[in-house]
């Protein structure tokens, strides 16, 4: 495995284990210590999921701030949808993917995409 990875997570509500696969590799990879660095991204579809009530989307982002990982989520996006707060308040990270992406590819990480 990389020793740096970003998991891109843009699976939304109608993937929803997909999205969840994701969230938990990359628990999974930082709580093991598998991989040095961990970075997240929701991206699309995945935002209006995460920023919802959904209890295993909830206990999943905790799990990975616990865990050293500050998730981020597409700014454009989120403002579009309205679910800028809410994700916010889920202390997500609101930026333009495109310069998260760019950031993370610049520092060596490996994108792995849901």
């Amino acid at each position: 495995m990389a020793n740096k990875v970003l998991i891109i997570v843009s699976s939304g509500e109608e993937n929803k284990e997909k999205a969840i696969a994701g969230m938990r590799l990359a628990v999974g990879l930082k709580k093991n210590k598998v991989s040095e660095a961990v970075g997240m991204l929701f991206f699309g579809p995945s935002e209006r999921l995460v920023a919802g009530d959904d209890s295993d989307i909830n206990n999943l982002l905790k799990e990975a701030t616990e865990n050293g990982i500050n998730p981020f989520a597409c700014s454009g996006i989120a403002n579009r949808d309205n679910i800028s707060l809410k994700l916010t308040n889920k202390q997500i990270t609101l930026e333009g993917a495109s310069k998260t992406i760019g950031r993370f590819l610049e520092q060596g990480y490996t994108p792995i995409t849901f």
